[in-house]
This record gives structure tokens, C-alpha cells and sequence, in this order.
């Protein structure tokens, strides 16, 4: 998570605010999966793709996306169109975004398995309950 920190904060001196903003996301949704990781991996929960994704976004993904761009000259990030494509800090943003995406779904599954924790704790609460 340091190296991801270092490259983000390199990246982040040297863009617009869209990709400031985008990668402040990304690290807020890392924290909260790994937060949801650590409960669901104490619980049981089957999350090895989560685990796995998470861990190459943090490690690769992200720092690679961002390095990437970082080759590029700043003076021509935002307008030099790459491969007929796009620029580089569009290009950049596209690749944050498609990484959002699989974050927050991979978040809502880690939301869900922390909450069918708490269905079985309902459920043997009642089944108590019932006994009585």
C-alpha cells in the first residue's frame, strides 16, 4: 500500500482535479474492501477472487495504469491523442474508472457476505428464542 500511496501522490501533483478525485476514490474503496476482507476472511467467507483482485489492483492495476501516463510528458497528457484514441490523461481516467468499477462491485459482494453473517446470527437468535 506504501508503493501505491508514493505513485498516487506522484500522479497526483501533476493532474487535474477529475484523476485527483478518481484516485482518492480508489483509495477510499481499497479501504473499505480490505476492511470487509478482514471480517469476511475471519468469518469464512469465500472470498479468494475479492482477495485476489484487490491485491493485483493495489499492486499492479492502479500503479501500472498510473506509471503509464507518467511516461508520457506532462505538457502533452491532457492534449496529445494517443493511437488515434484518446490522451493520456483521458486514457488514464478511463482505466481508474473501468478499476472503480470492479472495486465497487467487489465491495458490495464483500457487503453481502458480511451481512449474511449477521442473517445467521438473526437466525440462531430466533431459533433461541424459539426453544423457550
Amino acid at each position: 500500500l506504501a508503493q501505491l500511496d508514493a505513485v498516487m501522490e506522484k500522479m497526483a501533483v501533476q493532474a487535474p482535479q477529475a484523476v485527483v478525485d478518481s484516485l482518492t476514490q480508489l483509495k477510499e474503496s481499497i479501504v473499505r474492501c480490505l476492511a470487509l476482507l478482514g471480517s469476511a476472511q475471519v468469518d469464512g467467507g469465500l472470498t479468494t477472487e475479492e482477495s485476489l483482485y484487490l491485491r493485483e489492483a493495489v499492486r499492479r492495476y492502479i500503479p501500472d495504469s498510473i506509471n503509464s501516463c507518467l511516461q508520457v510528458p506532462q505538457k502533452d497528457r491532457a492534449t496529445l491523442v494517443i493511437d488515434g484514441s484518446k490522451p493520456a490523461l483521458d486514457l488514464l481516467h478511463d482505466q481508474l474508472l473501468m478499476i472503480q468499477q470492479q472495486l465497487d462491485t467487489r465491495e458490495a459482494k464483500l457487503t453481502q457476505i458480511a451481512g449474511e453473517a449477521l442473517l445467521r446470527q438473526q437466525r440462531f437468535l430466533a431459533s433461541k428464542a424459539n426453544a423457550d
